[in-house]
């Protein structure tokens, strides 16, 4: 997975990691089994699947492929949420 984030088009982080990482997985997996609740059901599909930094932040294989500067970073904090961009600055 790659993920990317933008805030008024400026490009502010983009982070690797592995489509299998566990968290990320079993968060997918609780909200098709409240979906599904008798398994897979033809032409039926789980649209809304949503996950956050936290389904994947504390994972091993965890890549931080680009994070803005620091300096230009601040001017978007009031739109971050606080743990995230503390993980953010971390590797700017």
């Amino acid at each position: 997975m790659l993920l990317s984030g933008f805030i008024d088009g400026r490009l502010l982080y983009i982070l690797e990691f592995p489509f299998k990482t566990i968290s990320f997985i079993e968060k997918l997996e609780l909200q098709l089994k409240r979906r599904f609740k008798n398994g897979d059901v033809k032409g039926q599909f789980l649209r809304s699947a949503y996950f956050s930094y936290k389904d994947y932040i504390y994972s091993d294989t965890l890549n931080v492929v680009y994070v803005l500067e620091e300096e230009h970073l601040k001017e978007y904090a009031p739109y971050i949420i606080t743990n995230f961009l503390k993980f953010l600055y971390e590797h700017a």
